[in-house]
């Protein structure tokens, strides 16, 4: 084997499946696949411990379980893409946090994680589909669109930095929840205040949609032609002045969704 040094860590280099199956079997905890040219299985170790892989570009899938289903498992799985983009991604991992850092994009990818959680540390995920687990998307990485898995009946909580990429059809399931730094979104980006969405979108036509319940500190004023969506969420404002407007509409508003608008 030879060593393969990314981001400060050293891992283990080869360039079959098999290879990679036999250095975790051995009590390797960090292994680089760097040739993937059919579909592969990854089998992690049967250990607590942390365990690291690195995998090169493929327009292959990639499946990562554990070797044994009932023996120990890693309590944190540090997935890294440190040379491009890979087609597909199958996290088969239900009993650990994995960590998912992409120089590139992952175009199709399937988790199963710890409700606590998968981290997407930087890069893109074109199309997420999550099995079981909550998701975080940290500020230098995105996801274009996210759905649940149909086996998937439970809430997926999606945490988002201020400054991710928000997927694009976050407001079609229900089931799936943004927290976090983000408490609007408009287009495919999360901000942490009505405030600075609007001043991002002052002199275009926007939709900016509520990601939880907000409540004004000063009258909303509008100067363009904008949308409110609220979902189910509530916009409320509570004045101390007699007579002061929650709103001073100068453009086009429109409010959607099942939510209210509160003023007192």
């Amino acid at each position: 084997h030879t060593e393969f040094v990314f981001d400060g860590k050293n891992y283990t280099e080869v360039t079959t499946a098999e290879a990679a199956n036999k250095a975790f079997e051995e009590g390797d905890m960090s292994v680089y696949l760097k040739s993937i040219t059919a579909d592969v299985e990854i089998k992690l170790p049967v250990s607590t411990q942390d365990v690291f892989l690195a995998l090169g570009s493929t327009d292959k899938k990639v499946t990562v379980k554990y070797r044994d289903a009932n023996g120990d498992k890693p309590a944190k799985v540090y997935v890294t893409l440190p040379e491009g983009d890979v087609e597909e991604m199958d996290l088969q991992l239900s009993s650990s946090t994995v960590y998912l850092s992409v120089n590139g994009k992952v175009k199709t990818l399937t988790s199963s994680t710890a409700q606590n959680t998968l981290y997407i540390v930087n890069g893109s995920v074109e199309n997420l589909a999550v099995a079981q687990g909550n998701v975080v998307i940290e500020n230098n990485a995105g996801v274009e669109n996210i759905v649940q898995t149909a086996d998937n009946n439970g809430t997926t909580k999606v945490i988002v930095a201020e400054g991710a990429d928000m997927p694009n059809n976050i407001n079609n399931d229900s089931n799936i929840i943004i927290d976090g730094d983000v408490v609007v979104v408009r287009g495919s980006k999360g901000y942490g205040s009505l405030d600075a969405a609007l001043s991002d979108s002052e002199n275009t036509s926007t939709t900016i949609t509520l990601c939880k319940n907000l409540v004004l500190t000063s009258p909303l004023t509008i100067h363009n032609e904008l949308t409110i969506n609220l979902r189910e969420y509530d916009l409320t404002y509570t004045s101390d002045v007699m007579g002061e407007s929650m709103i001073d509409n100068k453009g086009k508003l429109t409010f959607e969704g099942n939510g209210r608008v509160i003023y007192t």
